[in-house]
Parts: structure tokens; C-alpha cells; sequence
């Protein structure tokens, strides 16, 4: 991926005596990241602009030492309308000769000055089809702007070398510092960790004194810790707000979360003054934001003033960006993972009842017995047959049967002892698995069971409600049995199902349910 390309980059441009020594590397990666067809390093001497470097892909050539009078060219043009990126080049300039020559469409420029601001040359892209060039593309090729500037001035002012190398270097620090976020964010895990983990990363870069981390909880922003979190706290606001909505969602960016100091306003300057700063110098929040939430962001200020189309600027993109695409990342998985948990949960439970249903009673059965074997416990299986539920829904229908299943599913899970497991078997069958390891009275498992089952059977009867209709159930037919070693579980249940019927005979005599009556 182009980011670890711009760490190698960054790191052999450090060395690097000249700028002729990265500028081909260089452009391949602007080609990548940007996807135009060309890109390209020109000079502008005397009037006159001449491509130095080009590094081309598809149809598009721009071949090193083409020329043209600076005022025909393209790039006059872009920048003379105070833009970066045109994308209508054919129908905005079509007397251009670059235009009608090659069949420009999309034209990108960065400007490459002077020490007295002065266009010495600039940085460009071009295409014969539109191309939409992502804002941290932008952000990064003004970077990299930044950085042939300094490095020309560094080769053409020898009287400035030094201090042009110093900020050449302090540039591609930032592009590393970037780039290391970058990475950081495509693997990150958890958003507010990552966001302290960049803070802490950021203190690396002098122009930033003060950073705070913060999350949002009800629409507000929370600082979690440190002694001053109530100005914080104010100071983000009044940040945010001044920054206005284009802080508030992730979308494309046109210029850095950060504000000079003519926009702080009163009250900006007065909370900087309460955190020991004075009121000159840049302010501004890299934000975490979805589509449609801010997560959390960082504060951040600085004793001077920051340029807003320098690298720093281009830099807070380039981050806020990175973090924006993290919190959407996120997001997404955070709702990938309560979908998954919501289909296994209709997978493994029944619907009507809510109960685990017969796939995961038997996944719990095995789990239980395996684990009775290895610690030589006792496990219990009653299995439940409701009787007369066919005369119920005979009689008053098959919607009031279904809520008599849901009010006994719910009965009898009230009924269990932590650790119990209840499960819909199917129809009008239910199965209950207890784990038991011994009765300190000397009863045998087998009573036991039964002790349970009459339990069992003693809370779910009594009086059901049938929308509209009421009934006092007699209870079920419950049969119990004990696991016995190296019994699988289909055996189990089936004995279980056979008890089951063996206790329906022995209960035959009465009526299942008589009818109450319903006061109006």
C-alpha cells in the first residue's frame, strides 16, 4: 500500500543530497495515490515553463523538457483561478494548447515558491478523463510540494541551505508521523485508544504545546482525565462550533479543522488563557466522525500561528481523514458483530418461546455430559409433554395456543436453578438438563430427578391467560432420568422421552385444564 511506500520514501529523502535523487520515486507514488495518468515536476525561468521530471502511465505523455510560455500554460491558469484541481479542463480553457493537444480533462498543480513567495515551478498531475482525487490524496501531495520546495530552495539558495534542510526534515517527519497513523488507524481496534495513542504521537511535532483527547457522550464532548477537563471541555466546544458542521461528519475536506486566530473569538481566547496559553496561535480538533456522529476527536493548540494550506494544515487533513475512516470502520464492525449475534441467536433459540431451541439443547447436552464424565457428576434430563395442549387449540385456537407456549416457555424458565438449561424440543415438548454432583443427605440421583420433576411440574400449574380465555392447567407429564456413563445423547433424551410417556399413562383420569371465568 502507497503509505508504507511513503514511509520508505520519507526516510530516503532524508538522505538524499538532491532533489533529482527521489523526484522519479517520488512521482510514482503521487501517480498511484492520486490515480491521474501523468505526473510531473516543472521550472518556471524567465516566462517561460519546462517539465524537469514526468513519470507517465496509459495514453497521457509528458515528456521531460517540453516547454511553454508560462502564461499559456496550464498551470497559470489553475492557479490564477485560485484553485488546485479543475476537472472540466476541455470545457473551462478550450483554447488551451495543452488541452487541445493531449486531450487534458482533469489537471491537478501545487505550486513550488520561492523564498519571496515567488512561483518557482510547481508540482502536477494530468488526465485524459475525470478523476476524482480523494481529499488525503490532495493533502498529500501539497506535502509533498512542500517538501520539493524546500529542497529546490535548499539547491538554488545556497545562503538558505541550512534552514531550508531543517524544514525539509521537519516536513518529512510530519509525512512519517502521518504515515505511522495511518497504519495505525488500519489496524486499530478500539477508536479511543487509537485517538491517545496519535496524541501521543503528535507531541513529537513542536508547533503543538497543548493536545487533549476527548469521546462524545450525548451529543458532548467528555474529557476523561487531568485536572482542568471543565475548561477542556468548554474550549472543544467552542471549537467545534466555531468549525461549524464540516468537523461533524466524515466527508471530503477542503480545508484543515483548525483555526487562526482572527476566528477564535472572545471566548476561544479567554479559555486558552485559563489553560496558561496566550491567545496568538492556531486551535483546532482532529475529529473521529461517521457518516452521521462525531466519536471523539483531539484538541489541539499551539503558542503560534499555523498555516492553513502549509503542511501542517495539509497534515490535519490527512489525519482527521484517517481518523474519520477508522470510526467508520468501526462503526460498521460493531454493527457486522451485532447482526451476527442477533442470526445466532434466532439460529440457536425459538422464536415463540424464546427458549434455546432442539440444535442448541443438543450442543448443551454434549457439552454437560463430556463434562460429567471428566468430573464425575450426575446429569439430570426431564422431559416435558404438554398435556390436553391439542384441546386447547382445538378448542380456542391456534393463536391462544401459541401464547399458552410462550407464557410456559416463560414459567419455566422462572422455575430453573442457575445453572439449569431449558430448551423447546419441538411441538409441545420441552427438555430441561440439570447438573447435579450428589445430595449431602445420601438421596440417589434418581430420586433426585423426580424431586426435581415434581418441582418442576408443581410451577407450571395453575391459572393461563388466552387472550380472552382463561384456563387452570393441571401441568405436564415429566419424565426424569439420569445420564448413566458412556450414554451418548441421543440415547439419553430418547429414554427420557420414554419416562416421559410412562408418567402420561400413570396421569390419565383427569381433565388437563378446566375454564375460568373471566371478570369484565
Amino acid at each position: 500500500m502507497w503509505l508504507q511506500e511513503i514511509q520508505q520514501f520519507a526516510a530516503g529523502a532524508a538522505r538524499a543530497p538532491r532533489v533529482a535523487a527521489t523526484i522519479q520515486p517520488l512521482l510514482g507514488i503521487l501517480q498511484r495515490v492520486t490515480g491521474l495518468e501523468s505526473v510531473f515536476l516543472t521550472r518556471i525561468s524567465m516566462g517561460t515553463q519546462t517539465v524537469l521530471f514526468a513519470h507517465n502511465t496509459d495514453e497521457l505523455q509528458i515528456v521531460a523538457g517540453m516547454s511553454s510560455p508560462w502564461e499559456d500554460t496550464l498551470c497559470s491558469r489553475v492557479l490564477a483561478d485560485e484553485r488546485l484541481l479543475v476537472n472540466d479542463v476541455d470545457d473551462r480553457w478550450p483554447d488551451s494548447p495543452a488541452s487541445t493537444a493531449l486531450g487534458v480533462k482533469t489537471y491537478l498543480t501545487f505550486p513550488i515558491r520561492g523564498a519571496d513567495g515567488a512561483v518557482q515551478g510547481t508540482l502536477c498531475g494530468a488526465s485524459c478523463r475525470p478523476v476524482e482525487v480523494a481529499p488525503e490524496a490532495m493533502a498529500i501531495v501539497g506535502m509533498f510540494a512542500e517538501v520539493i520546495s524546500a529542497q529546490l530552495l535548499r539547491e538554488i539558495n545556497l545562503d538558505t541551505a541550512t534552514d531550508r534542510a531543517e524544514r525539509a526534515e521537519a516536513l518529512v517527519h510530519k509525512m512519517a508521523i502521518a504515515s505511522e497513523i495511518g497504519n495505525l488507524c488500519l489496524e486499530a481496534r478500539d477508536l479511543h485508544q487509537t485517538l491517545k495513542q496519535v496524541a501521543k504521537r503528535l507531541e513529537d511535532i513542536p508547533v503543538w504545546r497543548y493536545i487533549v483527547c476527548f469521546r462524545m457522550q450525548a451529543g458532548r464532548p467528555v474529557v476523561e482525565e487531568g485536572r482542568e477537563r471543565d475548561v477542556q471541555e468548554q474550549l472543544i466546544r467552542a471549537v467545534l462550533e466555531a468549525l461549524g458542521e464540516s468537523v461533524q461528519h466524515m466527508h471530503s475536506r477542503d480545508n484543515p479543522p483548525l483555526l487562526d486566530e482572527n476566528r477564535q473569538g472572545e471566548v476561544i481566547h479567554e479559555l486558552r488563557g485559563k489553560l496558561g496559553l496566550g491567545v496568538r496561535g492556531g486551535v483546532g480538533v482532529l475529529t473521529a466522525a461517521t457518516h452521521s456522529d462525531l466519536e471523539g476527536g483531539i484538541l489541539i493548540l499551539a503558542d503560534e500561528s499555523v498555516a492553513l494550506g502549509g503542511g501542517d494544515g495539509q497534515l490535519l487533513i490527512a489525519l482527521s481523514n484517517y481518523l474519520s475512516l477508522l470510526a467508520i470502520r468501526l462503526r460498521d464492525y460493531e454493527q457486522l458483530q451485532a447482526a451476527n449475534r442477533e442470526l445466532t441467536r434466532f439460529a440457536l433459540n425459538d422464536p415463540l418461546t424464546g427458549l434455546p431451541n432442539r440444535r442448541y439443547l443438543f450442543e448443551t447436552a454434549q457439552r454437560l455430559v463430556s463434562q460429567a464424565a471428566r468430573l464425575g457428576e450426575s446429569v439430570v434430563v426431564l422431559f416435558i409433554d404438554l398435556d390436553g395442549f391439542k384441546q386447547i387449540n382445538d378448542r380456542y385456537g391456534h393463536r391462544s395456543g401459541d401464547y399458552f407456549l410462550a407464557q410456559f416457555g416463560r414459567r419455566l424458565s422462572a422455575a430453573l436453578r442457575e445453572g439449569d438449561f431449558a430448551a423447546r424440543y419441538g411441538g409441545d415438548e420441552f427438555v430441561v438438563l440439570a447438573v447435579t454432583t450428589g445430595s449431602g443427605d445420601g438421596t440417589e440421583p434418581p430420586l433426585q430427578a423426580r424431586q426435581f420433576a415434581d418441582r418442576i411440574g408443581l410451577a407450571l400449574m395453575g391459572a393461563f391467560d388466552l387472550e380472552g380465555a382463561g384456563i387452570d392447567y393441571k401441568g405436564p407429564s415429566i419424565g426424569a432420568v439420569v445420564w448413566e456413563p458412556d450414554e451418548d445423547v441421543e440415547a439419553l433424551l430418547h429414554r427420557a422421552d420414554k419416562a416421559m410417556y410412562a408418567e402420561k399413562i400413570r396421569r390419565r383420569g383427569p381433565a388437563p385444564f378446566t375454564e375460568l371465568e373471566i371478570r369484565t
